[in-house]
């Protein structure tokens, strides 16, 4: 009985020491705001023409979708924090006078 609490004691703790790396943290310096008109959507993401002449895809799974068919009338700005490496629209506005 004892070597089996011991077995389960190292699998737990070493599930516990893996598993903190394989999750993706977002901080609060990883947020970018996009000002632009939406180039293309699909219904997980847009694809902006920035008013600083980039393509960003940006994953909008997010957010809500009358948020989202609300601001996509004209061009939009959109504030987005970095997950693995990837966009992910946390708001999304109409309007970006920029963008013109």
């Amino acid at each position: 009985m004892t070597l089996r609490l011991a077995l389960v004691a190292m699998l737990a703790v070493t599930l516990l020491v893996i598993q903190p790396a394989r999750i993706s943290v977002a901080g609060a310096s990883d947020r970018t705001t996009f000002q632009g008109c939406v180039e293309s959507r699909t219904d997980t993401s847009i694809t902006l023409n920035t008013s600083g002449g980039e393509h960003v895809s940006i994953d909008t799974t997010w957010l809500k979708r009358e948020d989202l068919d609300d601001a996509l009338t004209d061009c939009v700005t959109v504030i987005a924090m970095t997950v693995d490496g990837r966009y992910i629209a946390e708001s999304i506005e109409a309007g970006d006078e920029q963008a013109k």
